[in-house]
């Protein structure tokens, strides 16, 4: 698990190099990225199922801000029932499987020519990136955009160390120099707790601050927060316990962002990836927002920065 981990992490860093020489090198104004969630566009339950009605009011939205703003936007879109059966069946990401490789990403661009279909249909020139195939995915985005094509990227496998490293369109989003982020998902926004319990009501607003309600605090942070407020001797007692509770190892860095007390808000399916990625966008001083695709075309038209934080439905990150 650290294997795959590791490598995941180093094909991120790659990635995320590449987007800041770029966003040094020219920062564009007014882009807008929107990631269409695979559970808003498929049907995540049934093997490579589309969404259509879903998917066709979140390429109608897209198309008419498009016509208006070429050249301003980067669509990405996660795999849903196209890629996320395959990969659980042959533990992509986990064993390494060349047959298990080859099948999820033959989903996945399964259902990106798919929706690079839907946008030509309606006489829109996308075009589909593909990360796997991308040297530098960043500034192939930017070189789309400007020749006047609407670039369509995706969640991808892609090569990486001794296992196949799974790069999900939420991190993508991170990836990419813009003025706004858009999350479209299959809820209306983020709830205070499970909405199939029928009793959670929509945040309007969240800040990078609110990753703690969600994800509670890991063990270097629980430490870092007791050296401010104990006594040496006590610190010292307080550390010994936690080694005791977890046989003296370190806890792999997925749990210092998921242990959970009893008062964290709970989250529902993929909104934790969501969350994440969305704080660590907000953080750099980019508006974030989470919606479903009823909400999105009012979103997209909010191209004033104002308009955007205070009259457009979902839940709205924002680095206060």
């Amino acid at each position: 698990r650290r294997k795959m981990k590791r490598s995941r992490g180093l094909a991120l860093v790659a990635v995320g190099v590449l987007a800041v020489v770029w966003y040094g090198r020219r920062r564009r104004r007014g882009v807008v990225v929107v990631k269409l969630g695979g559970a808003a566009i498929t049907r995540k339950a049934a093997r490579h199922t589309l969404n259509d009605e879903a998917l066709a009011q979140c390429v109608d939205a897209l198309v008419k801000y498009w016509r208006q703003q070429k050249g301003t936007m980067v669509v990405i879109h996660g795999a849903g029932s196209f890629g996320h059966f395959e990969a659980k069946e042959f533990e992509v990401g986990t064993l390494r499987h060349e047959l298990g490789f080859a099948k999820t990403r033959a989903a996945v661009t399964s259902l990106n020519k798919r929706v690079v279909d839907a946008f030509i249909e309606r006489d829109v020139p996308a075009v589909a990136v593909s990360p796997f195939s991308a040297t530098d995915l960043v500034g192939t985005l930017d070189q789309v955009a400007r020749a006047g094509l609407l670039p369509v990227t995706h969640g991808d496998v892609l090569l990486g160390g001794k296992y196949a490293t799974i790069l999900s369109g939420d991190e993508i989003a991170t990836t990419i120099p813009t003025d706004r982020v858009l999350f479209v998902t299959d809820v209306p926004g983020v709830y205070d707790r499970d909405p199939k319990t029928g009793a959670g009501i929509i945040l309007p607003v969240l800040t990078p601050a609110d990753d703690e309600r969600f994800f509670g605090l890991g063990k270097k942070e629980r430490r870092r927060r007791r050296k401010r407020q104990t006594t040496p001797k006590r610190r010292l007692q307080e550390e010994e316990d936690d080694d005791d509770a977890t046989g003296g190892k370190e806890e792999e860095e997925e749990d210092e962002g998921t242990g959970r007390p009893p008062e964290v808000v709970d989250v529902t399916g993929g909104m934790t990836s969501k969350l994440k990625s969305a704080f660590a966008i907000a953080k750099r001083g980019i508006p974030v927002r989470i919606l479903d695709p009823p909400s999105l075309e009012a979103a997209l038209f909010a191209t004033n920065r104002r308009d955007f934080i205070t009259h457009v439905g979902g839940t709205l990150i924002l680095n206060k």
